[in-house]
């Protein structure tokens, strides 16, 4: 792979070490390579794609990410609608707290008869 006009870096694909230079710079490695070894995911479990040879990640419920490294956020999809607030709760769940006239678990109904007003 060409860095620049006047330096190139060459990386063995996986499976393979070497060099990467010339036409024996890689060679297929004696030992079986295990893309967990390093421990990638920071909050789930590691197992390796039997196609790709890549790992895969299992997050703890908490989490997301390609390293599990984000920390899940309910609300960032904005579940409540008609003005209502979004409570993360434990970063499991939410809840939505209506504006006055709105009701229902994501505040999608009109309240029927007198304003509902929130309970704090």
């Amino acid at each position: 792979m060409r860095i620049s006009s006047t330096y190139v870096e060459c990386i063995c694909p996986v499976g393979y070490i070497g060099n990467g230079i010339g036409p024996n710079g890689c060679t297929l490695s004696s030992s079986p390579f295990n893309p967990c070894v390093s421990n990638p995911c920071l909050n789930g479990d590691c197992s390796t794609n039997n196609i790709t040879g890549d790992y895969i990640c299992n997050c703890r419920r908490k989490y997301t990410g390609r390293n599990c490294d984000i920390i899940k956020d309910p609300c960032s999809s904005n579940p409540c609608l008609n003005g209502g607030t979004c409570q993360n709760i434990l970063q499991l769940s939410f809840k939505c707290i209506c504006k006055s006239g709105y009701v229902g678990t994501i505040c999608e109904s009109q309240a029927q008869g007198k304003p509902i007003l929130p309970i704090y």
